[in-house]
């Protein structure tokens, strides 16, 4: 079945017709009233309840109607752009309001970027605490880049992507750059890989051509950690559990990321029993900054952990103090500049494998 989600939308400029449904009454007057003062071609049906108008640009269209209406105005009038007069029956589920047509239509850049393949992974080293600091595998890390080269981070790029289409494209094409990447650097070590549950459906469909990114660059599936990164609350943790049993059909190990802070919590933790718990960095620094208290609970958690097959990785660690503090703990590894920095890929190749075979 073909993937309406696989394909990035068009960029607000390539389209050339506007279907308007605003609450009738003064809202419908004031908008036809002012695309007759701006020549724009027009129509409203019989019952006045829509009007289509053809625009030569729709960005600038967009920037009149959010200029001519008022806020509730723009939360109420909903709007569909098309680059054809007679919109086929799978263009209706892209109707929206004319307030998120409006974030749409910042996201155009971001629709530009990923056309042009300006984005890559850098990787930064997960190293065991418990063996001499020894790198076990590394965490690859989406960016994009602008385009006079200046490198945009992944928060730059996500919330950018208010619109479902680029959310899925951008989170598919960060889990395929970091197959690929790992796959033409030295080490074999983990690969660890983000991915946002709310940009994943179905998993059947959505997950397909990572996995097979996989299967292409001859990399083990056993050797892949999905890190599950979730900037809203999960609502739907059997949704989320069936993303999980989708992965690791597939032979896939998986991490719960950024824990104890955000969304990740310790009903999440119960629920998917992840291979793998990275505790937040904001975590870590209270705990080295602050009583015994709090180092009382992380050495609990990494007890119970241990004892549930689960390996513990603190994040953020910026110094020799800290990585010792979490090995008395009973953390099993660790992840931060203390280890080293989020490399460019031109940059790490250059360097010598530094995780054995």
């Amino acid at each position: 079945m073909p993937c309406q989600a696989c394909r990035l939308p068009e960029t607000l400029d390539a389209l050339s017709h506007a279907f308007l449904w605003p609450p009738q009454g003064h809202t419908l007057r004031k908008i036809a009233r002012h695309l007759e003062e701006r020549a724009y071609r027009f129509e409203t049906d019989r019952g006045n309840s829509y009007l289509t108008a053809e625009v030569e640009n729709a960005n600038r269209f967009i920037v009149l109607l959010c200029g001519l209406l008022t806020r509730s105005e723009a939360a109420d009038t909903r709007i569909l752009l098309s680059d054809t007069p007679s919109p086929g029956f799978g263009e209706f589920g892209q109707i929206m309001t004319v307030e998120q047509m409006m974030r749409r239509k910042r996201g155009d850049w971001l629709i530009q970027l990923l056309k042009e393949g300006r984005y890559t992974s850098f990787r930064q080293p997960i190293v065991d605490l418990a063996d001499g600091f020894a790198p076990i595998g590394h965490e690859y890390l989406f960016r994009g880049y602008d385009e006079d080269g200046t490198v945009l981070s992944p928060a730059a790029l996500f919330e950018s992507a208010s619109d479902p289409r680029i959310l899925f494209n951008l989170d598919r094409r960060a889990r395929i750059s970091a197959v690929e990447t790992a796959a033409r650097l030295p080490g074999s070590g983990k690969v660890f890989i983000n991915f946002m549950p709310g940009s994943v459906y179905d998993p059947g469909v959505c997950l397909r051509t990572t996995v097979n990114a996989v299967h292409e660059e001859e990399i083990s599936p056993e050797r892949v950690i999905f890190e599950i990164v979730e900037s809203e609350r999960i609502e739907d943790l059997n949704h989320l559990r069936g993303i999980v049993n989708f992965y690791r059909a597939a032979g896939f190990r998986i991490a719960l990321d950024d824990y104890g802070a955000g969304f990740n919590n310790l009903q999440t933790l119960m629920t998917l029993e992840p291979d793998y718990l990275k505790l937040d960095k904001a975590v870590i620094r209270d705990a080295a900054s602050g009583g015994e208290a709090k180092r009382d609970m992380i050495a609990a958690l990494a007890e119970r952990c241990t004892r549930n097959g689960i390996r513990t990785i603190g994040e953020g660690v910026e110094d020799a103090e800290t990585a010792d503090m979490l090995a008395r703990l009973g953390i099993d590894l660790a992840q931060g500049y203390h280890f080293g920095r989020p490399m460019a890929p031109e940059e790490a190749a250059a360097r010598p494998a530094d995780v054995p075979a």
